[in-house]
């Protein structure tokens, strides 16, 4: 067998990268999925829309710096993330070499009121159908992580991260139909969501309501 001599490090063939976290925060708000995105006013990206995110602290993991960064421009905090994708092409950045790892949170919006940052930056909801021009390559991250909520919607009951404790079967309809982009049958849709126990009754119904109040679920734990 021969032998294979370690590789050493070398900082001319081998140069540093900076380590960038993006956050892809979905949510459905107006009846539509949405991406919450913040826009920066220094240059040279003022005026620019970008993903929330940071670069990452050499004594923090991933996971912790998509926390804090989260917290720091928004105020989010304990909301589950998820990684998603590496994007690692050398000239994704003019600046510097950076590689970014993506994290996909799913929310509610109403729990989360979106905070005013003043002068320096600006958030918003947009469609994430309707996106503005992004810098980076972020509009290809947002795109990995759609396409990562659509796998784990077929597999995984992340849908009741979007939905308040309580909800009715036409609502969980909803945010299915939203994210997938399909309509789907009523009865089959009700039909699937009960024989694999995903929701349990609460015994409970609608308050309210111009209409017959429907009865409310919540998802099993």
């Amino acid at each position: 067998m021969p032998f294979i001599e370690e590789e050493s490090f070398d900082p001319e063939i081998n140069p540093k990268a900076a380590i960038a976290v993006d956050v892809v925060i979905f949510s459905i708000v107006d009846e539509e999925l949405k991406v919450l995105l913040i826009q920066r006013d220094f240059w040279p990206f003022h005026g620019d829309w970008t993903l929330l995110g940071g670069y990452a602290s050499p004594k923090e993991t991933l996971e912790e710096t998509a926390k804090r960064e989260l917290y720091h421009q928004t105020g989010i905090e304990n909301v589950y993330l998820e990684q998603c994708h590496v994007m690692s092409n050398p000239e994704r950045d003019s600046r510097t070499r950076v590689i970014s790892i993506s994290f996909m949170a799913v929310i509610n919006s109403q729990d989360y009121q979106v905070p005013y940052l003043g002068e320096k930056a600006r958030l918003g909801w947009f469609g994430y159908k309707d996106l503005p021009p992004l810098m980076f390559d972020h509009a290809q991250i947002i795109q990995a992580a759609y396409i990562q909520l659509r796998q784990r919607l077929k597999y995984s009951n992340i849908a009741w991260r979007l939905l308040s404790k309580e909800f009715t079967l036409t609502e969980l309809q909803q945010v299915y139909e939203i994210i997938s982009g399909k309509k789907l049958d009523k009865r089959n849709f009700r039909k699937k969501v009960l024989v694999v126990g995903m929701v349990i009754p609460t015994k409970k119904r609608q308050r309210n309501v111009s209409h017959r109040p429907a009865e409310l679920f919540r998802f099993k734990k």
